[in-house]
């Protein structure tokens, strides 16, 4: 089994996971982009790949690399669930490096690991059928477009999976699971 530890702020690179960076250090590679704030009854965060040339760093947290994997857990329900929990707002500015560096990250098997995967690039292709639209606009619009809903969802049953819920788990359930998964980590 696998594991997306939980990183260090102290620490560059921790089994794989990469940490948050500036804007001064994202030269040359394509990052992950998370935008800064989001709205309360957001259930997905417009999280995209981008060059460093698109990005606006007043505006988003950047994670270095483009590690679909980690997308992949951040693009789920479970990420914003985790955001409005671990930092107790509902709405508004994220406290995205204590919610990102406290993820407990689960682990996982080769086959999950290619699941995440798949249902990433299923999302992206859902997001393409929207061209003309920023992905703000989309998202933070409160109603996505059926295809791209059903994307996420389906990237949410693989990602509840590794987590050991069953499809229909409700949002306390989650919450519940994430923070017992971060109590084990704490403990080891």
């Amino acid at each position: 089994m696998k594991r997306l530890p939980v990183i260090s702020r102290t620490k560059p690179l921790v089994g794989g996971v990469p940490p948050l960076i500036s804007i001064q250090e994202a030269l040359l590679n394509q990052h992950l982009v998370i935008p800064k704030r989001y709205i309360q009854n957001q259930k997905y965060f417009a999280i995209e790949v981008l060059p460093p040339n698109l990005i606006n760093s007043d505006d988003v947290f950047i994670v270095a690399g483009d590690n679909h994997l980690i997308m992949g857990f951040l693009m789920s329900s479970l990420f914003p669930i985790w955001v409005r929990h671990s930092s107790g707002k509902d709405h508004g500015v994220i406290d995205f490096k204590t919610a990102y560096n406290t993820f407990p990250f689960p682990e996982f098997n080769a086959r999950q690991e290619a699941k995440i995967l798949e249902r990433v690039s299923t999302v992206y292709r859902a997001r393409g059928t929207s061209s003309g639209k920023q992905l703000s606009d989309i998202y933070c619009a409160g109603d996505l477009p059926d295809h791209l809903e059903m994307a996420h969802e389906d990237l949410d049953d693989v990602v509840l999976e590794v987590f050991g819920l069953p499809p229909d788990a409700s949002i306390e359930d989650i919450s519940e699971k994430l923070f017992e998964d971060y109590r084990n980590l704490l403990q080891n």
